[in-house]
């Protein structure tokens, strides 16, 4: 009903993001495992403690912009879950270009590189295919997740 103040329990805060999560289960499994991310702002110094709280080794590239931000919602009467995906923050090409950087300088000796997120808004076109040319000699151990034009251009 509309203007029904609905309660809620406490809210709990993690870290996300398709890279940092898989990072996270890596870790639980006792696997070194570490992720490379965007973050800018108040919600990006946040995202840094969360991440160092699960133990994952980051490499942050700073950007100008807020981290955006997710929130889910349960039902507890139905179960449901409901899912707000707030929009990101513009990222200017040389954020990119440390991000590169940074890849470059952490993909020697790694077992699998995983490739994932939303893209950002004005990324460059061709972003997945960049990570997957810096992955160089060893494609097959690179996971993609993306879709669309995105998955095409990186493989």
């Amino acid at each position: 009903m509309p203007f029904h103040k609905l309660r809620c329990d406490e809210a709990q805060r993690d870290p996300g993001g398709g890279g940092i999560n898989v990072a996270r289960v890596l870790r639980r499994f006792g696997t070194n495992a570490g992720a490379i991310y965007l973050a800018g702002g108040a919600t990006g110094q946040l995202l840094q403690q969360l991440v160092e709280r699960e133990r994952v080794s980051g490499h942050v590239v700073t950007i100008r912009g807020e981290t955006r931000e997710d929130f889910t919602v349960i039902d507890r009467s139905t179960g449901e879950q409901f899912r707000f995906v707030l929009p990101g923050p513009p990222v200017a090409q040389e954020e990119f270009e440390r991000l590169f950087e940074t890849l470059r300088d952490s993909v020697v000796g790694l077992d699998f590189l995983l490739a994932s997120g939303r893209h950002p808004v004005a990324p460059p076109r061709d972003l997945f295919a960049g990570v997957a040319r810096i992955a160089g000699s060893n494609p097959d151990k690179m996971v993609r997740d993306t879709s669309g034009p995105r998955l095409v251009e990186a493989l």
